[in-house]
């Protein structure tokens, strides 16, 4: 049995198949069309898979209920059948609109500063629309899914092995300060705790702009720019909101100096 073929019954409950007739055919030909896009997903993973396999479970209650109807009264029966045609539709629009989703796959090799904030902006939007849909099917308590939490260290340990090797190409000892504390931040993710997803949110955003400042430092024509890059000014505000994020600082503290590190790069 091939990996994917593994996935597929996992997020599925039973091996691929031809498509079903029936009330949820439909949506059982959606599931294993998401199934697929959720596979190829290289960002936000767990949680495309937990969507599907949220959805699969409500399609099966859907089928329950159907399967039902034969053992009911007349009126009982009737009720239930609205009732399972309105789970219907509503089931097959939530998967319309997961569609839209996935599969989840972000470029981790910005060109420059702007790209990067672009892949920033994208990944954050998409996150929290897959957390938003994932809410429709589960009342979650934690504050932040295990599924996120999984996905963004993932996440932040790949930017990690991307910038490794770059920081040669600037001489500042900021900069070697900045990776030493992310990866001091990479290395303890475990120990933090769910509500403080924001300091790894922060140390995946503070990542994926180094790794975008160095690529811009390798290819840009502009020598002033590139000349702007190496400044210590630069990599010093950089090593400020690095060093919050691996001493534990306040959302507060750590926000405030990762802004002041993008302006940096806007100049």
């Amino acid at each position: 049995m091939s990996a994917s073929t593994s996935i597929h019954e996992m997020l599925l409950g039973r091996p691929l198949s031809p498509s079903e007739q029936g009330a949820t055919g439909l949506i059982r030909r959606l599931l294993e069309l998401l199934a697929n896009e959720a596979i190829e997903s290289t960002t936000n993973t767990l949680l495309g898979y937990s969507l599907v396999k949220a959805a699969r479970e409500q399609g099966d209650s859907i089928d329950g209920l159907f399967g039902s109807i034969e053992n009911k009264t007349e009126a009982d029966a009737w009720e239930a059948f609205d009732q399972g045609i309105k789970d219907v539709y509503d089931l097959e629009g939530k998967l319309l609109e997961i569609k839209s989703l996935l599969p989840q796959s972000l470029s981790l090799e910005p060109a420059n500063t702007v790209d990067g904030k672009a892949g920033i902006e994208a990944w954050e939007s998409k996150r929290l629309e897959l957390l938003g849909h994932l809410g429709k099917f589960h009342q979650r308590t934690e504050e932040t899914p295990w599924e996120q939490r999984c996905d963004d260290a993932s996440l932040f340990r790949s930017l990690m092995r991307k910038v490794k090797g770059q920081d040669s190409q600037i001489a500042s000892p900021a900069l070697k300060t900045v990776i030493d504390a992310l990866n001091n931040v990479v290395a303890n993710m475990d120990d933090y705790p769910s509500d403080k997803a924001i300091q790894i949110t922060l140390g995946i955003k503070t990542a994926w702009l180094v790794k975008a400042a160095l690529s811009e430092f390798q290819t840009t024509t502009n020598p002033n720019r590139k000349r702007y890059l190496a400044q210590d000014d630069v990599w010093n505000a950089a090593k400020s909101v690095a060093l919050l994020i691996s001493s534990n600082a306040t959302s507060q503290q750590m926000q405030g100096r990762y802004q002041e590190f993008v302006s940096k790069l806007d100049i």
